[in-house]
């Protein structure tokens, strides 16, 4: 059943499939299944344990490019001496989707948290806190692991994980946030088989992220780019310098890193400014020259606009305000209208689809198109069904684990939507979790405990949204359309492949944690912050916060707006998303780079421009 509910393609030869090479194969399955693992393992191990670097901050997963890259490279060998062992391009672009989905399966965002919501509040309870007449003793006992024992081998290490009494504890909790993982993703997969048609084929969405994998999947053609090697030369160069230079002080280090020049602001009201990185890395430069000039600027201008305004509002007091300016709720109004537009362009394809559904053959689409979307929507269904019921289990009410996922999911849409439509190298949501926009607009004085309780458990997947996973599925898809291949196979392949790799996370953050101690500093991540907003939920209940309801609204009505300009003027210079986009932490980080990005493609078109200028004038005047 699982294997019908997610086939892409029906099972006898279409006019779609015949003659097309295949991606999904058992040797790039395998291989694939292999390299979800061992990027699992590098990003828990980079991020978690060692806490060095935040790789799956940036949409372009560096680690799963640079598997692609060694194993492109490897596979010329093969072509070279053994041909037929070498992979196909399909192949290889299946196996860096694997990479990408596994790599997600253990990201911060996704994946490392979910130790911390099982465990933290019982190690961490205290008198002081009062955790454990708060809300201890709520907490779902098949979610959780609550054994002094395994609690303390955890937290200190020094103990043998593999032991039965201490396996036993964490067999259940694991097996069932798997299972719930795994029907997370499912859906993803499902909507994005009913949105693939019209946003890559009617709309022809870029994709522009998949460029590279795409072009380093074709190896022959990449040894003859001497731009692409000349740069890759230069910016590992410039890697390898600073990292001599951290180990040797002697060397000058090029100042390419992060520095918060806004720390040099210490008089009020500039020190409203907060955090404004200056650094130059040179990936988010390149992708940004990839973007559309007028969402370029936008995500710079609105960035030092939220910052205008945030100086402006310390002048007159308004800093005083909790959340002020409220950009993250008006971003998340603009990420609710940009997705509700998106799913209205599509209409008539969702309308399509409703026909072939209910009267099959009545509408364009084939019996067998038919059947693929009757699958599509059955899994959504039965995927919502199951993470609805999963909620009401852990007392949540049914109404509140359906509005939380269905808000979820529209972020997810949006967040997906964008990175095909833009190539964004950012999508950090923080501060615009379901939970928070749901307490904020009924108040967390009207919800139940026991829903207070699980969606605070939520917290691990809906923090931040920065490694979506329905992103990277749909652009697994593009990459083997790209590539002109058949689609068979594929949505099962994702859909194990992020499971996978979120397992071998978890392994991986047991195993280490267990050895070493996560109390250890850059061991685990703290859930500090998720019960923490839970007790203040229990302790201080609210009503309806008017100041994030009404930003929400003016987000929405702003994006509205910029929209219709966008529609009615051509050259309109501010983007919708633009504006959602600047509100986010990561901003801070990337705004210089955009900045960057966007006067070297002003510059580049400009001198274009002027060059071409005789050439145009000489031609229109034959």
């Amino acid at each position: 059943m699982a294997e019908e509910l997610l086939r892409t393609e029906p099972r006898r030869p279409t006019h779609d499939s015949v003659g097309k090479r295949r991606g999904v194969t058992w040797r790039s399955v395998l291989v694939g299944l292999i390299v979800a693992v061992l990027n699992a393992y590098w990003v828990q191990h980079v991020e978690a344990l060692q806490a060095m670097m935040l790789s799956t901050a940036i949409s372009l997963l560096m680690n799963a490019v640079f598997t692609l890259l060694v194993i492109s490279l490897l596979n010329l060998l093969l072509e070279r001496f053994v041909p037929r062992l070498a992979f196909n391009q399909p192949e290889l672009l299946l196996i860096y989707s694997m990479a990408c989905l596994g790599t997600v399966g253990g990201s911060r965002d996704f994946n490392q948290l979910l130790i911390p919501v099982m465990t933290w509040s019982f190690q961490m309870a205290n008198p002081g806190n009062n955790w454990d007449a708060l809300f201890n003793k709520d907490l779902p006992g098949w979610l959780t692991v609550r054994d002094p024992q395994a609690l303390r081998g955890l937290y200190e290490g020094g103990m043998n994980l593999y032991q039965t009494d201490i396996l036993s504890a964490w067999i259940l909790p694991i097996a069932m946030w798997t299972l719930f993982a795994t029907a997370l993703v499912v859906v993803m997969i499902c909507a994005n088989l009913l949105i693939r048609k019209q946003w890559l084929d009617s709309e022809h969405l870029a994709c522009p992220l998949v460029d590279l994998p795409v072009e380093i999947s074709q190896p022959r053609r990449l040894l003859g780019r001497k731009l692409f090697w000349l740069g890759l030369g230069l910016t590992v160069a410039l890697d390898t310098w600073n990292s001599f230079a951290m180990v040797y002080p002697v060397l000058p280090e090029v100042a390419i890193n992060c520095v918060n020049i806004g720390a040099a602001l210490k008089a009020r009201p500039w020190n409203a400014v907060g955090i404004v990185f200056r650094a130059f890395y040179p990936m988010v430069i390149g992708m940004g020259y990839l973007m559309p000039s007028d969402f370029l600027f936008s995500c710079w201008f609105f960035y030092l606009f939220w910052k205008v305004e945030m100086v402006m509002g310390a002048a007159f007091g308004l800093d005083q305000i909790r959340d002020f300016p409220f950009a993250n709720f008006q971003g998340f109004g603009a990420y609710l209208l940009f997705a509700l537009y998106a799913l209205w362009l599509g209409r008539g394809h969702l309308r399509r689809i409703y026909q072939s559904i209910v009267s099959p053959g009545s509408g364009p689409a084939n019996d067998d198109e038919s059947k693929h979307y009757r699958m599509a929507v059955a899994g959504i269904a039965g995927g919502m069904a199951f993470l609805v019921w999963f909620s009401v289990r852990m007392g949540m009410q049914a109404w509140l684990g359906l509005v939380f996922f269905l808000i979820y999911y529209v972020l997810a849409v949006a967040v997906t939507r964008m990175r095909a439509q833009f190539g964004a190298p950012i999508h950090d949501l923080s501060q615009t979790e379901p939970d928070r926009i749901i307490t904020a607009v009924l108040g967390s004085r009207t919800i139940p405990k026991k829903g207070l309780i699980g969606m605070a458990m939520y917290f691990w997947f809906s923090r931040t949204y920065r490694p979506m996973p329905m992103a990277y599925q749909l652009e697994a898809i593009r990459m083997q359309e790209r590539s002109g291949a058949s689609l068979r196979g594929i949505a099962q392949v994702l859909v194990v492949a992020t499971t996978i790799g979120f397992i071998a996370a978890t392994w991986t953050s047991l195993h280490y944690n267990y050895q070493f101690g996560a109390a250890a500093e850059g061991h685990i991540i703290p859930g500090q912050s998720t019960f923490a907003k839970l007790a203040a939920w229990l302790s201080n209940p609210e009503g309806t916060r008017w100041g994030p309801t009404i930003a929400i609204v003016v987000g929405g009505a702003v994006t509205l707006f910029l929209q219709t300009m966008r529609l009615r003027y051509v050259n309109w210079p501010f983007h919708p998303l633009g504006f959602a986009l600047a509100g986010a932490f990561e901003m801070n980080v990337v705004w210089m780079q955009l900045l960057i990005a966007w006067l070297a493609k002003t510059i580049a078109s400009t001198i274009g421009l002027v060059l071409h200028q005789p050439l145009y004038k000489f031609l229109t005047m034959q």
